[in-house]
């Protein structure tokens, strides 16, 4: 059902919630994850996985937070694009592409390719009800274009819920509205999604492929401006 985009990669340039009514709530968490970078990247943790860990860690909690405030996201940000079974809004890309906060709006019955991110990430759900199935990789890797894998849990999450994926062991999976209604999450990942090359794995022929994810044109502009620039 899910598509994987394709083309050009539009330029993406840090973006502002504050003159649309950015909640604080929104404001702090942005400021919290910065703080969270910072932290972790002035340490000399003995692996990228470590690393990794000790970010999801920390930003987990965080996500739980900011779902409290039900009312951050504003409400054009909360409908999904009539042509697409799912829409992907960007919300904030920290000016040194460090991470990237966007929403996902998800049609019900609306489902990714399995696919990976190559970075950290945390999902939090903020409406419905999503099922994430985990897959394994179970071959070296040595031989181009071909990936084998395995399915290896399927765990569903509702709204409040938080979820840690994109580390090693976690970074291959699917994701699904499984509600009657319109699903909406909330992800953060380790870096700018319109820029890293990520893998989609197709488990009929054992094949993988690259491809990026850019965000889609919202339905109403915001504005473009340095975001949280007195912090």
């Amino acid at each position: 059902m899910g598509t994987l985009p394709s083309g050009p990669v539009p330029e993406q340039t840090e973006v502002s919630l504050s003159s649309c009514r950015c909640p604080e709530s929104f404001r702090s968490y942005v400021s919290s994850v910065k703080a969270v970078l910072r932290e972790t990247k002035s340490k000399r943790s003995e692996s990228l996985a470590t690393e990794q860990k000790e970010i999801v860690a920390k930003v987990a909690p965080l996500v739980e937070v900011l779902l409290e405030s039900k009312d951050f996201l504003p409400a054009e940000y909360r409908v999904p694009l009539s042509h697409k079974a799912y829409s992907k809004y960007l919300l904030y890309k920290a000016e040194d592409d460090s991470f990237i906060v966007v929403a996902m709006v998800w049609r019900p019955g609306a489902t990714t390719p399995i696919h990976d991110h190559q970075t950290w990430g945390v999902i939090g759900v903020l409406q419905g009800r999503e099922e994430e199935t985990r897959y394994d990789k179970i071959d070296d890797g040595s031989v181009l274009g071909h990936a084998e894998i395995r399915k290896a849990a399927s765990i569903s999450h509702g709204p409040g819920e938080v979820s840690v994926c994109c580390l090693p062991q976690y970074d291959i999976h699917s994701v699904k509205n499984i509600g009657d209604e319109v699903a909406i999450s909330i992800h953060t990942y380790g870096g700018d999604q319109s820029s890293i090359e990520s893998c989609a794995y197709d488990p009929t022929n054992d094949s993988v492929r690259k491809y990026v994810s850019p965000c889609d044109p919202l339905p109403q502009k915001f504005k473009i401006e340095p975001l949280l620039a007195a912090i």
